[in-house]
């Protein structure tokens, strides 16, 4: 890995995004992105620049996230994980994720594949991040790296205008699932994973995104719909006194009412 990142320095941007987009996410390609993401201002710079460069390292981490069998190891889910959400945190990388799209070809529940279906990045994101966050949930259980995904959904929900149809399906599908899920289990009073806070907190962190989306951005239209659309059997789920005190004034967010 030192021997790579050796030969990089030596590249220019062009040959080095290139390259990165052609390999991300193998372990080692990942960990000389983490570097390179954390040691040289420049680096962030090009990628702001450039949307193609920008699209090349986002999608390239992206099918890392959504691929669990790219993944490797933890460490290697993790420094993933890292890498989406320094993009995430960049104020001057925020508009840019929204505004330009790109073509998924490894996605499969839904057609990104094509130029004509291109959905935007900060969609990409928040579709990959529920897909790899509720892996972590349900089955790694490991509540730092979900702290990672946390961050990235409360980063990107307050800009994503005109969220897709899909995403907004997907956003509020999870969270309506997990919410039955953690009421069901309550009410039959089960002990282990379910119900852990772990699970506890995904719920009020996915409530407050979609809260965030709603009251941030001027225009979700899709996700007023969906919400619109499956209202009853939403409030239902919400209704309920836990899920409800769970989510309620969450960090100073919405009350369940509120949506």
């Amino acid at each position: 890995q030192l021997a790579l990142a050796g030969s990089c320095r030596s590249l220019g941007v062009e040959a080095l995004i290139s390259r990165l987009g052609a390999k991300l996410p193998d372990a080692g390609h990942t960990l000389l992105l983490y570097t390179l993401l954390n040691s040289q201002p420049s680096f962030l710079r090009s990628l702001q620049d450039d949307t193609t460069h920008l699209q090349k390292v986002v999608i390239g981490i992206l099918h890392g996230m959504y691929d669990e069998s790219t993944q490797g190891s933890v460490e290697h889910h993790c420094l993933l994980s890292v890498c989406v959400l320094i993009l995430s945190q960049e104020a001057n990388l925020r508009p840019i994720l929204v505004e330009t799209k790109g073509v998924l070809p490894w996605y499969k529940e839904r057609n990104f594949h094509h130029a004509s279906s291109a959905v935007g990045l900060a969609d990409a994101i928040i579709l990959c991040v529920l897909r790899a966050l509720m892996h972590v949930v349900m089955r790694l259980k490991d509540p730092y790296l979900a702290s990672n995904y946390f961050a990235v959904l409360l980063n990107i929900s307050p800009f994503i205008n005109d969220i897709h149809s899909y995403t907004a399906e997907r956003l509020v599908g999870v969270t309506h699932k997990l919410a039955k899920r953690l009421s069901s289990s309550h009410a039959r009073a089960q002990s282990g994973d379910v119900g852990s806070p772990l699970m506890e907190e995904t719920l009020r962190v996915l409530f407050r995104s979609i809260w965030l989306c709603v009251k941030c951005t001027t225009r979700c239209i899709n996700l007023q719909y969906v919400l619109a659309r499956d209202f009853l059997d939403i409030e239902v789920s919400f209704s309920d006194p836990y899920i409800s005190q769970l989510c309620d004034g969450a960090d100073g967010g919405p009350r369940a009412e509120e949506l």
